[in-house]
């Protein structure tokens, strides 16, 4: 790889994106298109974003200090997210609000 091509992927930015929850009692719609998932956190990099998703492990011991149900919606919805790079093309109508 050329050193030029190396400083163009360390300059993309990765986004958590979670699926949409609607509704009450909350639902959480895990097969919703991208363009209706909500931007959850941004990162540096791959690495540091797929790290920012909590196990199911970690989302059991959370939920045991929930006593509602947003509260539990809440918890496991990062579990459910994905990483997209911020140039990927599916975000793009998403960004400029058209997905919404």
């Amino acid at each position: 790889m050329k050193p030029r091509h190396a400083a163009a992927i360390t300059l993309v930015g990765w986004y958590l994106m979670v699926p949409p929850v609607r509704g009450a009692p909350g639902e959480i719609l895990e097969h919703a298109p991208l363009s209706q998932w909500d931007f959850y956190e941004q990162y540096d990099t791959k690495a540091e974003c797929e790290k920012a998703i909590p196990s199911d492990k970690e989302i059991q011991e959370n939920m045991k200090q929930c006593s509602n149900g947003d509260c539990a919606i809440n918890t496991a919805l990062p579990g459910l997210g994905r990483c997209f790079a911020e140039n990927d093309p599916r975000l793009k109508e998403k960004k400029s609000g058209k997905g919404n």
